[in-house]
């Protein structure tokens, strides 16, 4: 049996767990849309309790929980720990090979969508496996007037898949709260409508896992009709267990998924996954 340890929120630690159930989605790209331009600068969502699953071992799950035991300590394997003030991950696909040296100076972040919409400015550099970059803005609401606090947004280049990088970005009005992610492994980040991750169903979650491949693959997200996934929740909805069919360039495979808090204007909106390719 694999399980997944993660912190939990008073809130999910306290509602029942609806055990585990698997379902399989061909739905399209539109669901991502928000988390790739990340528009939404408000609220955020949490979740909390231990995935596992019902099944005995195989050798597919071995090798799945080989890999998910590399990840402790990493967004991939726990949640980040609420804080006192807004908090929330953003994920940026960028459609472009990074050079050999694959980083990203504090210029060319300031030029990306999502920090220099807002402003931001930003010191250090990004680095695949390596160092974190930090930036700050100051939240603006949809008429891109300021609103709210500054953020402090650490950020971290890592590959999304189909030779394309993307930013990991984590806003925190406290302060810089850095985080780490497995080497080398492919990272998505999808929302589900159901703000409760107990009550979010394996459809949902492998709806939102199609819809963060199809916008890795390209900015428009438009649907692949033969790309497929199917996810398998653990208790308490806060860990999922997916596979991926019918995906171009090497998509497809094991992901697993963990919430995690992103972007959104209500908190009683939706949930947040963020998800990780198992290695073949």
């Amino acid at each position: 049996m694999r399980t997944i340890t993660s912190r939990t929120s008073a809130r999910s630690a306290a509602t029942h767990s609806t055990g585990t159930r698997r379902a399989i989605s061909r739905l399209g790209g539109g669901a991502l849309s928000a988390a790739a331009v990340g528009a939404l600068l408000l609220g955020c969502t949490g979740g909390g309790g231990a995935g596992a699953d019902d099944d005995g071992p195989s050798a597919a799950g071995e090798q799945q929980q080989e890999a998910s035991s590399d990840w402790t300590g990493t967004v991939s394997a726990e949640q980040m720990p609420e804080t006192d003030g807004v908090s929330y991950f953003v994920i940026e696909n960028l459609y472009q090979q990074l050079d050999e040296r694959g980083r990203m100076s504090a210029d060319e972040l300031e030029a990306t969508e999502f920090i220099g919409s807002q402003g931001g400015t930003c010191e250090g550099e990004a680095v695949v496996n390596g160092s974190a970059a930090t930036c700050t803005l100051v939240e603006h609401d949809e008429m891109a007037e300021p609103t709210g606090p500054e953020l402090t947004v650490t950020v971290r280049v890592v590959p999304a898949g189909f030779g394309n990088p993307a930013l990991l970005m984590f806003a925190d009005a406290d302060g810089p709260t850095d985080f780490t992610v497995p080497a080398d492994a492919e990272i998505g980040f999808g929302k589900v409508a159901t703000p409760i991750p107990a009550e979010v169903s394996g459809q949902e979650v492998a709806d939102a896992l199609v819809a963060s491949v199809n916008f890795a693959i390209k900015p428009d997200g438009e649907p692949d009709p033969d790309l497929a996934a199917s996810c398998e929740m653990g208790e308490g909805g806060i860990t999922a267990d997916c596979e991926v069919t019918g995906a171009p360039d090497g998509g497809n495979g094991r992901w697993e998924a963990i919430a995690q808090r992103g972007p959104q204007s209500d908190p009683h909106d939706g949930q947040w996954y963020l998800f990780t390719k198992v290695p073949a």
